[in-house]
C-alpha cells in the first residue's frame, strides 16, 4: 500500500517529482534531529529517576545522618558534570542537524539550479534555432562591455578611467557610461 506522498508524487511531473523527493529528504534531515534530542531528553529522564530512587533508598538504609550531608555534597558536583555532558549532547544534536539539513538543502538548490539552467538552454537554443530557420538572425539579450582602461590613461596606483558599455544582440551601443577610479573610489559620468 503507497502513502499519500507517494500516490501524490505518482500524479506529478519528473521534475516536480525529484523536488518533492529533494524537500522530503530536507524534512526528514531536520525532523531525525528532533528524534535524537527527544531519545536525549527520554533517556535523561530515565537515568535522572533511576539515581534519585538509588539515593532515596541507600538513604532510608543508612544509620548515620553525616552520611546524608556527604552525599547531598557529591550530588551537586555530580549534578554539574551531568548538566555539563547534557549540553554537550544538545549542542551535538543541533550543529550535527543543522549541517545535515543545510546539506541536503544545499543539494536540492544545486538541483533546482541545474534543472531550472538546462530548461533555460534548451529553451534558448530552441528560440535562436526557429529565428534562424525563418531567415531572421538571432538576436539575443544586451549585454555589458567593460573596456579596460588604456595604460596611457591609467596612473601609478591604479587610478584612470573604465567605460561601461551596455550593447544589444546586433553589438549596437544603447548606453555608455565612464567611470573613474582614484584611490580606491570610483566616479562616475554619463
Amino acid at each position: 500500500m503507497n502513502t499519500p506522498q507517494q500516490e501524490y508524487a505518482a500524479d506529478l511531473p519528473q521534475p516536480a517529482q525529484s523536488v518533492l523527493a529533494s524537500l522530503t529528504d530536507v524534512a526528514d534531515k531536520a525532523f531525525s534531529g528532533v528524534e535524537r534530542f527527544a531519545q536525549l531528553n527520554l533517556q535523561t529522564l530515565r537515568t535522572s529517576l533511576a539515581e534519585q530512587q538509588a539515593l532515596a533508598q541507600s538513604m532510608l538504609d543508612t544509620q548515620s545522618p553525616e552520611i546524608v550531608f556527604v552525599w547531598q555534597s557529591a550530588q551537586a558536583q555530580a549534578s554539574f558534570a551531568k548538566s555539563f555532558s547534557y549540553w554537550r549532547h544538545v549542542n551535538r544534536i543541533h550543529v550535527e542537524t543543522l549541517a545535515d539539513t543545510a546539506s541536503a538543502g544545499l543539494q536540492t538548490l544545486a538541483a533546482c539550479t541545474q534543472r531550472l539552467e538546462s530548461a533555460w538552454g534548451a529553451l534558448a537554443r530552441a528560440a535562436i534555432g526557429q529565428k534562424e530557420s525563418a531567415g531572421v538572425p538571432a538576436v539575443l539579450p544586451s549585454t555589458a562591455l567593460i573596456d579596460p582602461a588604456s595604460p596611457s590613461e591609467a596612473g601609478p596606483s591604479g587610478a584612470g578611467r573604465r567605460k561601461v558599455q551596455i550593447v544589444d544582440g546586433e553589438g549596437k551601443v544603447v548606453s555608455s557610461v565612464s567611470t573613474e577610479k582614484t584611490n580606491g573610489t570610483h566616479t562616475e559620468e554619463s
